[in-house]
């Protein structure tokens, strides 16, 4: 296992480091994400090294010479050259709220990876052996490809860690072990701020694996508190279905499953403001639904007017795309020979002029098709 890690060791980033630290300790530690990710093989330069054996007021004294910036001082968190130090510590949860902590200084690496969220987040490496340090099991866990939890009475300190196993889930493909999945249904997302619970959507949202993480919000009964939906079975299959059909068709993003809970369950715009996410998110309500039982071909051209179908979110399973490809707009917009201005000169005015407008455009539309036929 040592000699995995001898290239990372290598870095110039971890030399610096090492060189700062080497007169002082030899206990110092990758911690957290990065190492989860370099043992999944995943890049990570987002480096988080915890330092073991160097008093709270010598660190400081330490980092202030060597220029790194107190980003968080009252946790023992500085940041050097875009990595993160600190000192390890024990967190007691003080409030009902996300932040409500004390935070207290320990040298113990059992005992300060026990404030981690998830078996595959305390794993350490020794950036000076190379040593992988894994208490809680967290490489068995990757191998069996679950989210597990530490321990009961930390992880119910944070009730944020629901929605953390929720998007690690999607993003990685593991499956949430039934324990942390019992332990996480007594958990309430009352006391988190949208913003918080925004952020963490938004990574499953992007994530590579969304049928892992819908399947996990299902199983935790988080649809109505979050979208205020209530999921049935069916409803839970059938978003399931799209979702992976979306994948297979590569026309899955960020905006995917909140378009399919629109045009599949009419989830309201609303939703927005309430989980505070980012103004762009818009799209997934403002671009048009083809109507059930409509004409779809007339349908897909009327979307084609404003946009090549291949940017239409709902352009999100093999028959639509084949369907877009033979009619010729999949990559480009549908040209009318009708203008406003040319309305105006006819002599249409105010609503008038759209609504002329709007019945010039299908009329194109239907002489197209008819042709095509």
């Amino acid at each position: 296992m040592i000699n995995q890690f001898v290239k990372l060791l290598n870095y110039p980033e971890i030399v610096f480091i090492k060189n700062i630290l080497s007169p002082y300790t030899k206990r110092a530690y990758l911690v957290g994400g990065c190492v989860r990710d370099i043992v999944l093989g995943i890049k990570n330069n987002d480096f988080d090294i915890e330092v073991y054996d160097i008093e709270p007021d010598k660190f400081n004294e330490i980092m202030i010479s060597c220029g790194a910036n107190g980003v968080g001082k009252q946790f023992f968190v500085y940041k050097l050259k875009d990595i993160d130090l600190s000192l390890p510590r024990k967190e007691n949860k003080t409030g009902a709220a996300h932040t409500s902590f004390d935070v207290e200084y320990c040298n113990s690496e059992k005992e300060a990876s026990m404030r981690r969220d998830f078996t595959i987040n305390a794993m350490m490496i020794n950036i000076f052996t190379g040593e992988l340090v894994d208490f809680w099991g967290g490489m068995e866990d990757i191998k069996l490809n679950q989210i597990r939890h530490i321990d009961d009475n930390k992880f119910k300190e944070d009730n944020l860690r629901v929605l953390r196993a929720v998007q690690f889930s999607a993003r990685f493909g593991f499956d949430i072990n039934p324990s942390t999945t019992k332990l996480m249904r007594d958990l309430s997302l009352e006391y988190l701020s949208g913003e918080r619970i925004g952020l963490e959507l938004i990574k499953f949202f992007n994530s590579k694996h969304p049928s892992f993480g819908i399947k996990a919000l299902y199983q935790l009964n988080l649809f109505y508190d979050l979208f205020g939906l209530k999921l049935s079975s069916g409803m839970y299959e059938l978003l399931i279905d799209r979702i992976n059909e979306s994948i297979a068709c590569q026309s899955y993003n960020q905006y995917t499953f909140l378009y399919l809970l629109n045009d599949l369950f009419g989830v309201g715009i609303e939703i927005l403001s309430k989980l505070r996410l980012p103004k762009h998110f818009e799209v997934c309500w403002k671009q048009k639904h083809i109507i059930d039982g409509g004409d779809l071909d007339f349908e897909l051209l009327n979307i084609a007017l404003t946009i090549p179908l291949k940017e239409w979110l709902g352009l999100n399973t093999f028959a639509l795309i084949s369907r877009a490809k033979k009619l010729g707009f999949f990559d480009k917009t549908f040209k009318t020979q009708v203008h406003p201005v040319q309305l105006l000169d006819e002599g249409f005015s105010g609503k008038n002029l759209g609504i002329e407008l709007a019945r010039r455009k299908d009329e194109e539309i239907r002489i197209f098709l008819a042709k095509k036929i």
